[in-house]
Parts: structure tokens; sequence; C-alpha cells
């Protein structure tokens, strides 16, 4: 009786070990450098992103809105995955549909449904950053003060030359 439980046990660590290495070898170096990629791709977008008027202009941020969507879709179909979980999600559900239900009540409705539209990029920058790794987060996040930077020489720029 003894023996039997000592054989299960270690059945149950061999298989654990088994799901364990075809996790790694799902991850070769092909998904590795696809993921490196679209991780490359969204620092592009976010570091042009500023540059659409600040934000300020509602086209503007539905043309922000529309290349963060396009790239959460290519995401999602090239890794196969969406994650989409915990407290953060909670809260972004919530603050998004407040944001929706606003529409119904306002004294002027296209204006609150633009101003719906002028927050989406933000609920869909939170969503892609969803999809990331902590590092990769930071990695994309250290792109942002180099577009400020940018952005800075440029009006610098700007002015000096009439």
């Amino acid at each position: 009786m003894g023996e039997q439980k000592r054989k299960r046990k270690n059945s149950n660590k061999k298989s654990k070990k088994d799901k364990r290495n075809s996790v790694i070898l799902t991850n070769n170096k092909n998904a590795a450098a696809a993921r490196k990629k679209g991780v490359d791709f969204f620092k592009v977008i976010l570091f042009t992103i500023p540059f659409f008027y600040g934000l300020f202009y509602e086209f503007t941020a539905c043309l922000s809105g529309i290349a963060l969507a396009v790239f959460l879709i290519y995401w999602i179909y090239k890794q196969e995955t969406f994650c989409f979980g915990g407290t953060g999600a909670s809260l972004l559900m919530v603050f998004f549909l407040c944001y929706l239900l606003t529409c119904i009540w306002a004294v002027d409705r296209g204006m609150a449904f633009a101003g719906f539209i002028k927050i989406s990029p933000c609920i869909l920058f939170l969503l892609v950053m969803m999809q990331f790794t902590r590092n990769e987060i930071r990695d994309c996040l250290q792109v942002v003060p180099l577009s400020s930077a940018v952005m800075a020489v440029l009006s610098i720029s700007g002015f000096i030359i009439p």
C-alpha cells in the first residue's frame, strides 16, 4: 500500500515536470523573436502617439485609439492569448462602463460620446499593457522620456526658426 502511494506521488511529479518542459519547448526562438518584434512595434506606436497634437482633439484621440486597437488585435492574433484579469481589469471595466453610461443622461449626448471616444485610448493602452510582462512594460515605458525629449527639441527648433 505504501509503495503505491509513492508511485502515485512520483508519477504526479513527473507529469508536472513534463508540463513544465512542454511550456519550455513551446517557447522557442521564433516565438520569442515574434514577441520582441511586437513589443518593438508597440514602442514605435508609443513614441509617435504624443505627436498627434498631444491627443487634445477628438479626432487625434480616435486615431490613436484605432492604432492601439489594431495593435491589440494583431497581438492577440499572433500570441493567441488575451490576458485580462485581476483588480485592475475590474476597475478598468467599471471605469469604461461608467464613462459610456454618461451618454444616456448627458445634456449633449454627442459631446458625451466624443468624451468617451477621447478617453478610449487610455482604456486600450491599459488593455495592451496587460498583455506584456513586467520587463516588457518597463522597456516600453522607457520610450516615453525619449519621445518627450524629441518633442521638446522639435518645439525649441520650431521657436527659433522663423
